[in-house]
């Protein structure tokens, strides 16, 4: 309730009127948060059984709903609205004062910082994207620099600049999106979650220094990573981990082996990353040297499946072939099993 109540007050002081003394308001276009408010603050109010009231404003006679019991639903016509919009209200002066006490509780925490402001996007955040320009920005509308919303950034560690001819907070950077992103700050409104969401996933990775994916790589493959793995602790693509990997391999500085439909890379050309099945076949060449014939009623296979692995382990340097026909484990390399 609590995490809810931080959020219920962010929306508040993004789109409610926070300098009436006399009623709780909240205004949006999107219903979801109007519902979302009034399941939070009605429940904190309950036991006083308030009288809310819920306007629907539109440029035409209104078709849309509000599926909200207990309420009286009023309906008005607004010449300037381009699509419906909605106002709670709560009238009551010792409702208003417990609220404005209890926001004024809310906001002086630092911990409920994270939820204010995913209240406060969800009422005044919007997406600005200019594929030209590959300019993407987070933006908070206010007239005037917002005491509030200046330390929760801040707090939070996001940069930003306030613009007053645009009137907003401009945030941008990949690093501010991922605080967004991983705090889901931007997932309240469901067209701005919408909207966020497919911005970032669209930015391009950062340009690193010359070199440094490269050298990331290679201090990383102490033991043997698939691709999945590197992209994953290097936060990059595995498409864009591939490409180096590709470039590494070329230079001679990688080694890349297949496990069943696993491909593993290691920087140490002193090991070979095989799979328990070949090491089967080693492990009983430590002891003594087989035809093929007899590594198939071994193993209870047929001859080819039993040729195919020998000369797979052949070609990595890890066996060889008398000339009467029997295999023999060569010494050298040393073999990983994954």
């Amino acid at each position: 309730m609590d995490n809810k109540l931080a959020v219920c007050v962010g929306l508040w002081l993004a789109e409610g009127n926070n300098k009436c003394n006399n009623e709780i308001t909240f205004t949006n276009n999107c219903f979801e948060l109007i519902e979302y408010f009034h399941k939070v603050v009605s429940n904190l109010f309950a036991q006083y059984k308030p009288n809310i009231r819920v306007y629907i404003y539109d440029n035409a006679i209104s078709k849309a709903e509000v599926p909200i019991a207990n309420v009286i639903v009023k309906r008005y016509k607004d010449l300037r609205a381009n699509r419906p919009y909605f106002i709670w209200r709560l009238a009551s002066v010792n409702l208003m004062k417990e609220w404005r006490k209890i926001a004024t509780e809310i906001t002086a925490n630092e911990e409920n910082y994270t939820d204010i402001l995913k209240g406060i996007f969800a009422g005044e955040g919007n997406i600005k994207f200019n594929n030209n320009h590959k300019s993407r920005i987070i933006r908070i509308a206010q007239k005037e620099e917002h005491a509030l919303i200046t330390k929760i950034l801040r707090n939070q560690g996001i940069t930003y600049s306030f613009k007053k001819r645009e009137r907003a907070y401009s945030i941008s950077g990949k690093w501010n999106w991922d605080k967004f992103a991983k705090q889901d700050i931007a997932d309240l409104h469901p067209e701005k979650r919408k909207r966020f969401w497919e911005v970032y996933n669209a930015i391009k990775e950062e340009h690193y220094p010359a070199l440094y994916l490269k050298k990331s790589i290679q201090n990383n493959l102490c033991t043997p990573q698939q691709t999945k793995d590197l992209a994953e602790i290097l936060n990059r693509s595995p498409a864009r981990i591939s490409e180096e990997f590709a470039k590494l391999k070329k230079e001679g500085n990688v080694f890349s082996y297949k496990v069943g439909s696993q491909t593993y890379w290691t920087g140490d050309n002193n090991i070979i990353i095989i799979s328990k099945i070949k090491d089967n076949y080693l492990e009983i060449l430590k002891i003594k040297n087989l035809l093929t014939s007899e590594f198939a009623k071994e193993f209870n296979v047929c001859w080819k499946s039993a040729n195919r692995r020998l000369m797979e382990l052949e070609k990595l340097g890890l066996v060889d072939k008398y000339k009467n026909g029997r295999w023999y484990l060569k010494e050298g390399k040393k073999a990983v099993v994954l």
